[in-house]
């Protein structure tokens, strides 16, 4: 029998990380506790926000935008595996599972997957937040955090009281709803918390709930 990777944890790493210091935290804890079959999502950063303005210069569609929008996470994907050298980047579930079995943290690159299926909307309603649910439910992930810039506001975690906020993009709670794993967010200070949790198998985060 061939040997399978256990089901990945989804990291979501925010395009604001581009921003602060704690990107490369982040990324080296991937790198380090790889043996934790660890799958980051990209958000678009710098990149999508030169997709949104050529959008408004040139006056395209939603979906080109959108489609512009995952090459934009890919690079993103491609400056975090130049920053972390020890990440593997992957384009499908075949050369995810094979990076993960390889004990390689994975860098997500969401064309080859992503660009042309049905259920997902070629909007700005959907962004990397959504997509990163959405990979969860394909690779039956034990677990999705999105690590953002900041905690997420008020009390209310319910995936409508977040995409209301602008902390999640306005599709969130319907992938959320279809994904029946454990989802949670994190603040991008909190890198140690999560690696000496990640190290000692229990799980991290705030909770956000199915509905």
């Amino acid at each position: 029998m061939s040997e399978r990777a256990l089901p990945p944890l989804i990291l979501k790493l925010g395009g604001s990380l581009a921003q602060g210091d704690h990107l490369r935290s982040w990324l080296r804890l991937a790198a380090d506790l790889a043996d934790r079959f660890i799958v980051i999502v990209p958000g678009g950063g710098p990149f999508a926000e030169e997709v949104r303005k050529a959008q408004g210069t040139l006056g395209f569609g939603d979906g080109p935008a959108h489609r512009m929008a995952l090459l934009a996470m890919e690079q993103y994907a491609i400056a975090m595996a130049g920053m972390e050298p020890r990440l593997c980047m992957a384009s499908s579930p075949i050369t995810i599972e094979r990076a993960l079995i390889r004990k390689q943290a994975v860098a997500w690159r969401p064309s080859a997957m992503a660009l042309g299926r049905p259920d997902l909307p070629e909007s700005w309603e959907l962004t990397s937040d959504s997509l990163a649910c959405w990979l969860a439910e394909e690779l039956c992930a034990r677990g999705l955090v999105l690590v953002k810039s900041a905690e997420p506001p008020g009390n209310d975690r319910s995936p409508q009281a977040l995409a209301a906020a602008g902390y999640v993009d306005p599709a969130f709670p319907e992938f959320r709803k279809r994904y029946r794993g454990p989802v949670a967010c994190i603040a991008a200070s909190d890198h140690a918390l999560a690696a000496a949790a990640l190290g000692a198998g229990r799980d991290f985060g705030v909770p956000i709930g199915v509905a």
